[in-house]
């Protein structure tokens, strides 16, 4: 995902870091998320089991690969 990507999630999911992930609405019992800074998310639905990791880059990030999804302290939260 990119900073600002909307995610659609199973009724009854959550996200773990809510830090890179925002929760903005839902559609039909449906969680939607934004990510709103980069780095590394988890979401799971813990009645079925099934878990889910998210990877978030800077919007349009130009760079090497192995950076993409790092921490940068100079990122302003949302």
């Amino acid at each position: 995902m990119e900073i600002g990507d909307l995610l659609v999630l199973h009724q009854g999911a959550v996200v773990e870091d809510n830090s890179r992930m925002m929760k903005k609405d839902f559609v039909d019992g449906q969680p939607i998320y934004v990510a709103v800074s980069r780095g590394y998310a988890r979401a799971f639905h813990e009645h079925s089991g099934w878990a889910l990791n998210i990877r978030i880059a800077p919007k349009q990030y130009v760079g090497l690969a192995q950076y993409r999804f790092l921490d940068n302290p100079e990122e302003v939260f949302v």
